[in-house]
């Protein structure tokens, strides 16, 4: 059996209105027989009120179960306890002299053992009060308002303090366990309600469930973002107070990971998500808030692309279009995977009568590699050595078709595969819109003879299905919306643009 050391502090507070519960704070520090704190420890109390001297009568008993702190601290309200007999409220404290009788069960229990009594040798003032205002010839407080009130004690700050936050009609006020904060005026119909974590708020007064909400798409799928659509199909017949989406590696996202915050109303909406990885699966469900809670949506989920490094060390970044992923420009690399070097050609003489792999830059000039890329002859796109980067290849005709074909076929896929603006195209650049992201530019193309041409009008890219003595290719032109196709001298120097294997 432990000794127990308790250090009693009784808290008297001068309570300013007639309204509040009636109490008496309690604390006391417990130590066991070597002096240690008897920390986080469940102890039980019988407090018994006394009238009259140490051993008088009982006028109210009751019983509290508490947990030390850290401190071996415990702190309690007498009068809020388990109420065992009596009434606190009915205690005629200017009667006589009271005391308090304290046992206590060091294991949590019902075993009492009497700790002591202690006289009290001054009783709160708010309790007196409320038997004594016939005796002090002064009415009992009924007005927190300073001009109106007869209370003592009571400062023109202290009502300032009571209402320093809140200034609209209706709005009330909440103790969050360190001051006091605004609990703002509801809507019309709503009613107030408290949380089951003890805050108040304001709920509708008809019958609310929780919002209903869906994942509709996902698109724009690059190395590093994703673009997303979503929809609050339902309220729930409360107040949306937040909506978007939330995304993370892991299936089954919540608030918990990564979310992106799009407004308070129901209906449609739509983002990008950005900041995200290369080549890494992700997940998104949307998710609706109101009065009752959150509710998530479907899921869905994407593959972001890949950054691409050639052999030369350059980096593309990637797009999904429909079920395949392309580069985003041009080819820009000197070299065959295996590192063996591809001939640059700047002579028109020797680029007409070569019978392997060559490349140029446009006009020649190396600045247009950047924007542009290079434009290679068909004998480098049929090289075995290949040109794309490991993991990538150059489309056949077919591959050509399945993006077409996606995009609405030949008539109108050209506005989508074409950059937008005349910053590069020559007007008008009919069309152009670019919803593929393919981004394509107006490299033009060099003829069999080595002259340039179409910069500005052009966009051309090999296929690597031959054709005979030619090889298939498309292209797409600033005044019209088709994207054609057709077969080209293998002596031609096009654009070429990789595809994922």
């Amino acid at each position: 059996m432990h000794r127990i050391i308790l250090s009693l502090i009784l808290i008297f507070p001068l309570l300013t209105v007639a309204q509040a519960p009636e109490k008496i704070n309690f604390q006391s520090i417990i130590r066991n027989k070597e002096g240690v704190i008897w920390s986080n420890k469940l102890v039980s109390f019988k407090i018994g009120i006394l009238e009259g001297d140490a051993n008088g009568t009982i006028s109210y008993l009751e019983t509290h179960t508490k947990t030390t702190d850290m401190s071996g601290l415990i702190s309690l309200q007498i009068g809020t306890g388990n109420i065992l007999s009596g009434s606190f409220h009915q205690i005629n404290w200017g009667n006589a002299p009271h005391f308090i009788r304290l046992e206590a069960d060091f294991e949590g229990g019902n075993q009492f053992s009497l700790l002591g009594t202690q006289l009290l040798s001054s009783v709160p003032y708010a309790l007196f009060s409320n038997v004594a205002d016939t005796t002090l010839h002064e009415k009992a407080e009924i007005d927190p308002v300073f001009n109106l009130s007869i209370a003592k004690g009571i400062s023109q700050a202290d009502t300032a303090y009571w209402n320093r936050t809140g200034n609209n009609p209706g709005d009330i006020q909440m103790w969050n366990g360190s001051v006091w904060v605004n609990v703002p005026a509801g809507l019309p119909g709503q009613i107030l309600t408290i949380s089951p974590n003890g805050n108040p708020g304001w709920l509708s007064s008809v019958n609310t469930v929780l919002p209903t909400v869906s994942m509709t798409g996902l698109s724009e799928i690059f190395s590093n973002s994703i673009r997303f659509s979503a929809q609050v199909l339902s309220d729930g017949g409360g107040h949306i107070t937040s909506k978007g989406i939330v995304y993370g590696t892991q299936i089954l996202p919540t608030l918990l990971d990564q979310s992106v915050i799009n407004g308070t109303e129901a209906g449609t909406f739509e983002g990008t998500v950005t900041a995200l990885l290369p080549n890494t699966r992700y997940y998104f469900r949307a998710f609706a808030t109101n009065e009752q809670g959150t509710r998530y949506s479907n899921q869905l989920l994407e593959n972001t692309t890949s950054l691409v490094t050639d052999v030369d060390g350059n980096i593309y970044q990637s797009v999904k279009i429909g079920t395949q992923i392309w580069l985003k420009k041009n080819l820009m690399v000197t070299k065959y995977q295996n590192r063996d070097s591809i001939h640059e050609v700047i002579s028109d003489g020797l680029w007409q009568n070569l019978l392997v792999g060559g490349w140029s830059n446009i006009d020649n000039i190396s600045d247009n590699n950047e924007t542009y890329g290079k434009l290679y002859n068909w004998f480098a796109v049929s090289d075995e050595r290949k040109l794309c980067p490991q993991g990538w290849k150059i489309p056949s005709d077919d591959d050509w078709t399945v993006l077409t074909s996606y995009l609405g076929g030949l008539d109108v896929a050209g506005g989508k595969l074409k950059s937008t603006g005349i910053t590069f195209w020559q007007i008008p650049n009919a069309w152009a819109n670019n919803i593929s992201y393919f981004t394509g530019l107006p490299s033009g193309y060099r003829d069999e003879l080595g002259i340039f041409f179409g910069v500005g009008y052009y966009g051309l890219w090999w296929s690597s299905t031959n054709n005979g003595t030619e090889a298939w290719a498309r292209y797409v032109y600033n005044e019209f919306n088709y994207a054609s196709k057709e077969t080209l001298s293998k002596n031609r120097g096009l654009s070429i643009r990789c595809l994922i294997e």
